[in-house]
């Protein structure tokens, strides 16, 4: 399916196409980093525009799926179905939600470059547990910049991606990450 999709997009111009394929859940940052640089992109080119493109599903998704979830569960089929997982999910994420290292959690969980673990998955795991927007958000992207990262690091080497970026972005990323836990010590109530 991929592979039909990435035929389909071949006229259109480089930078657009790894957006593209980052904004979809079949390829995220994983696909589209490596196929940037493989069509000739710069790798820091490469990140960035796969990073704008997975950051684009991440809002609606977060502000979307709640309401979507709630319609779905209104359906006696669907609540049939999909009423224990929920349950049961709900009852997991409870546990999960007394952790005060939840966010680190789905960010750590988005931040690792495997399938079924990016922006849209992220997102589904911070709706079933019933997050705040805000920190979800937070947490989200900053392992989606991470995960683009370790991807760019395995697409095109340590060196190169070093070259490229330096270390301001790393900084930047161990910052955000500081930030995050402040925020939630400060903030342990809106939990």
């Amino acid at each position: 399916m991929l592979d039909v999709l990435i035929e389909n997009l071949s006229a259109i111009e480089t930078h657009i196409r790894v957006l593209i394929l980052a904004a979809l859940p079949i390829s995220e940052l994983r696909g589209a980093i490596p196929l940037g640089v493989a069509w000739g992109l710069e790798p820091f080119s490469a990140f960035i525009w796969a990073i704008i493109g997975n950051f684009l599903p991440i809002i609606p998704l977060l502000l979307l799926l709640p309401k979507f979830f709630r319609r779905l569960m209104a359906v006696p089929f669907f609540n049939k179905v999909l009423g224990g997982i929920n349950k049961r999910a709900y009852l997991q994420a409870q546990k999960v939600n007394r952790s005060k290292y939840q966010l680190l959690g789905l960010m750590l969980f988005v931040a690792i470059p495997l399938p079924f673990t990016g922006a849209w998955t992220g997102c589904l795991v911070a709706v079933l547990m019933r997050l705040k927007f805000v920190p979800s958000l937070a947490a989200i992207t900053l392992g989606e910049l991470i995960a683009g990262i370790l991807i760019s690091l395995l697409t095109t080497g340590v060196v190169s991606v070093y070259q490229e970026v330096g270390w301001w972005l790393l900084l930047i990323i161990i910052a955000a990450v500081v930030l995050i836990f402040i925020w939630q010590k400060k903030h342990k109530k809106l939990y």
